[in-house]
């Protein structure tokens, strides 16, 4: 598994970016099954549209995050980060390819309720 490691020593999993990012590409569906495609414990994830800022970020986890990725400023991502036991344990940037992502129910993803839509752009 490719982790890089940056400010905070949070670990950036590489490898799910890769993932959905050829889930996106080759999806039928408009649908992503989180869960079915971490390979790592995490309890809730949060993911964050561009232009999030910091404080919101920190607000809607409850836990210090410093955003390495600077998506306050950037439109060609998403942001997941993932947390165990209130821990952030890993976080990915999932670009948009066209592409918008959203989730169903509340704010926060988790293992049981783990589903992202795609909406995808012509």
């Amino acid at each position: 598994m490719a982790i890089s490691y940056f400010r905070n020593n949070i670990p950036r999993n590489t490898d799910l970016e890769k993932t959905l990012s050829s889930k996106v590409d080759e999806s039928v569906s408009n649908e992503i099954n989180l869960h079915g495609v971490t390979e790592f414990q995490w309890t809730q994830a949060y993911l964050f549209e561009p232009y999030t800022s910091q404080e919101t970020m920190n607000q809607q986890i409850g836990i210090k995050f410093t955003d390495s990725s600077n998506i306050s400023q950037r439109d060609d991502i998403y942001l997941l980060v993932f947390v165990n036991d209130d821990e952030i344990v890993q976080y990915a940037e999932v670009k948009r390819h066209q592409s918008d992502f959203s989730i169903k129910q509340s704010d926060i993803l988790t293992p049981e309720n783990s589903i992202i839509t795609i909406t995808k752009h012509s």
